[in-house]
């Protein structure tokens, strides 16, 4: 990765910098792992690079009060960036080889003249004396000048807490920070308390809608300068499937089934005429499914839409989006037929939504009504669960997959009053348009743990009905949708505090995003992965989002299967989930919605098992997923730095 050479090179540029001064021999410079070629390599870039410093006029051009001079971080790294193996060069202090790395560490304390505590074994040990030169040892320190300019970055300082931040652009792990001594003891402390005894939800996923290439003009619908018609390769797909199943951790999809029955096969609901019906697109869907199963895609469920022109013949005569009310067994022929598809094709469908959103169609004069009322829903359930059970599918039904919380609770009691009804039924699930599709809200009341107290309510109400007959509860929906005027990284910090409601309040067992894949919006950030497309319609790249990067703290750690656990904390802008994993490991996600750091101080009680430490990955405004100092767990409780406004996952193990 770009951040390992990046690194590699400046450490060894700062090794032999330091070298003429203190009069260090050639063995200071420590090199493991690499065939000798290899490090003369490395080694004469090192020395291009002092050539190059030489030559200029102005050795440091950045105006920093007084003389600042940042640690450089003494660790034995444990993995290097991703998982690949620790990056062996370091620097040889008295005997003991200990690795070097710059990274976003924030230690949890600094004194004066004292460098980083040094972790040797993953255990804190000695601290390393900074001693002048006049003392007779090296310090290990440079200017910060030098430091921003071998990274190639900016200098920014945090008036307010002291704080040198050196940024650059286009690599996410390279931040490097200084905290000084008295930004550390004048920071707000909060305190988080995970509580093993009190469990919650097991979880089932994270997932998002898939839009499939071949739904001909989707993407010029949202964007007129979008090809009608594209392209991917088989291979493309299979990338796509691996970056979001794989990398992110993604392990559901929704399906919105339309279109491929043009108009009415027969006359006939109860038997099907197979010319009638056109399987192009859902084939399409099922050869993804296929090719996503091998990365990591556990549960493909369907819903479906009736807006288009080849489900005219499905609706009200002369209405956009409403349905026929005497169609209702036609309607369940409908979406039998699609059951029986996926299963012909050995991907039989584990849940179905009758429709995407039953409670909304527009129609007319923007006049809101329901696109299948309640008592025609409840028939449908009831018939269509028969009909799926007599053909031997295990495809059971979710309840409504509703636009708003609100509306959907009147589906799901409905459904589940009616004994005939509630037996078909595998899941509740709705949408979150109650507000939650709006940044301002969920900065300024998520945020600050501050709902309003309807979207609370009807949340708990679903909850409870939930629990009531023993089934999960599914957030299936969300978008901006529009463009709004943040930055990615704050809409989906925005998005990340409606993902802790759903989780704590609703204690959802799975949240999807509104697309897996889709075009690059700016200001909307509704997909996980962006897609670009050549004029003539084939696809050019794709590239994860910075919405998937930031879901991945959540996606990427909790496994289906995970138990929440109760977690407390005592500050309103900081907000935390906890996890138990199936394989006995622990997941925490911590928000800090504050402008300034945190010193957070993480307590544990009646876990059936306490780790000893907890690896942590940390993502901010232009800085994504840096692999950050591990915790130290002692006597039950550890204390680390929560920078500010940002996400931070802690974990064990890979």
């Amino acid at each position: 990765m770009r951040i390992k050479t990046t690194i590699t090179t400046l450490l060894i540029f700062i090794a032999l910098m330091i070298m003429p001064t203190f009069a260090f021999s050639q063995d200071i410079l420590v090199v493991r792992g690499w065939d000798p070629k290899k490090k003369q390599e490395i080694v004469g870039e090192a020395q291009a690079l002092i050539n190059a410093k030489n030559r200029e006029t102005d050795p440091s051009p950045f105006p920093v009060r007084g003389k600042v001079e940042i640690y450089i971080e003494i660790m034995k790294l444990a993995k290097a960036i991703n998982g690949a193996p620790a990056l062996n060069f370091g620097l040889e202090i008295e005997g003991h080889n200990l690795r070097a790395t710059l990274k976003n560490y924030v230690p949890t304390k600094i004194e004066e003249g004292v460098t980083f505590k040094v972790k040797r074994d993953g255990l804190i040990s000695t601290r390393v004396q900074t001693l002048t030169q006049e003392e007779g040892e090296p310090r290990l320190c440079v200017p910060l000048g030098d430091v921003v300019k071998a990274f190639g970055g900016r200098l920014e300082v945090n008036q307010a807490t002291g704080i040198f931040s050196i940024k650059v652009e286009n690599c996410s792990d390279c931040l490097l920070e200084y905290v000084p001594p008295d930004a550390i003891k004048n920071l707000d402390r909060t305190t988080i308390q995970v509580d093993g005894v009190r469990r919650y939800q097991t979880f089932s996923g994270f997932g998002a809608t898939l839009t499939i290439f071949e739904n001909d003009g989707v993407y010029k619908r949202h964007d007129h300068n979008q090809p009608e018609r594209v392209y991917a390769t088989q291979e493309q797909r299979r990338d796509i499937a691996r970056l979001l199943y794989s990398q992110l951790g993604l392990s559901r999809s929704r399906i919105v089934l339309e279109g491929f029955e043009p108009r009415n096969d027969n006359n006939d609901p109860f038997s099907f005429n197979p010319a009638g019906f056109d399987w192009r697109v859902v084939d399409a869907e099922a050869n993804f499914v296929a090719l996503a199963q091998p990365q990591g895609l556990q549960t493909w469920w369907a819903s479906s839409e009736i807006v288009s022109e080849r489900d005219a013949w499905r609706r009200r005569a002369g209405n956009p989006c409403a349905f026929n009310p005497a169609m209702v067994d036609e309607e369940v022929e409908w979406l039998l037929a699609a059951a029986l598809h996926f299963r012909d094709r050995g991907l039989e469908l584990k849940y179905m939504a009758i429709a995407n959103e039953p409670d909304l169609c527009q129609s007319g004069h923007d006049a809101t009504v329901a696109k299948i009322e309640i008592a025609e829903f409840v028939s449908i359930v009831k018939r269509l669960g028969k009909r799926l059970q007599d053909n031997g599918l295990h495809t059971k039904i979710v309840v409504s997959d509703g636009w708003l919380p609100q509306n959907s609770l009147r589906y799901m009691q409905a459904i589940l009053n009616d004994s005939d009804a509630r037996e078909y039924v595998g899941a509740l699930a709705f949408h979150s348009y109650d507000g939650f599709d709006n940044p301002h809200t969920l900065l300024d009341a998520s945020a600050r743990s501050s709902l309003p107290h309807q979207a609370v309510e009807v949340r708990e109400r679903i909850r409870d009905l939930a629990t009531q007959y023993h089934l999960p509860v599914w957030m299936t929906e969300v978008c901006y949708c529009t463009p709004r005027d943040y930055s990615d990284f704050t809409l989906i910090r925005a998005r990340l505090n409606h993902v802790h409601d759903e989780l704590t309040i609703t204690n959802v067992s799975a949240f999807d995003a509104m697309n897996l894949f889709f075009i690059d919006r700016p200001h909307i950030r509704d997909e996980l992965v962006n897609i670009y497309f050549r004029r003539d319609g084939t696809l050019d790249r794709y590239e994860i989002s910075t919405y998937g990067y930031l879901l991945s703290h959540y996606s990427g750690f909790i496994l289906p299967g995970s138990v929440r656990l109760q977690t407390n904390s005592n500050n309103p802008g900081v907000r935390a989930t906890t996890f138990e994993r199936p394989d006995g490991g622990m997941v925490i996600v911590a928000l800090n919605n504050n402008d300034v750091p945190q010193q957070t101080n993480f307590n544990f009680n009646g876990l059936r098992r306490l780790p000893t430490r907890l690896l942590a990955l940390t993502s901010r405004e232009e800085a994504l997923q840096q692999r950050t100092a591990e915790l130290v767990i002692q006597n039950a409780q550890t204390t680390t730095i929560l920078p500010p406004f940002s996400v931070t996952t802690f974990y064990v193990g890979n």
